[in-house]
């Protein structure tokens, strides 16, 4: 059995630039495989992390108190943008039934 996640931003790849190899979020990355196209997905984060509502945000005011908070800074930025990715995880028998 497999468990196909819903499209996140906490799927893309880019994280791996920006935070330690024992991130929470990069673990859970490793037990996912990617697939589909990845649209971008700035304001999505944005809301999610910083509470901003969609298009209002603007990355020199935003706190950065956090290590995720300054990968999101830094990554936009650099004029780079937060993609939302598909991915699967096999499941154990039993799991998720």
């Amino acid at each position: 059995m497999q468990l196909l996640a819903p499209g996140s931003w906490l799927l893309d790849e880019a994280l791996t630039r920006y935070l330690p190899g024992t991130s929470n979020i990069l673990a859970v990355q490793r037990r996912f495989t990617r697939f589909g196209t990845w649209p971008d997905r700035d304001d999505d984060v944005l809301e999610f992390v910083f509470r901003t509502p969609p298009g209002t945000a603007r990355p020199d005011r935003l706190p950065q108190t956090t290590t995720l908070q300054r990968a999101l800074v830094r990554h936009l930025r650099a004029d780079r943008h937060w993609r939302m990715v598909h991915g699967w995880t096999p499941l154990a028998p039993g799991e998720g039934a």
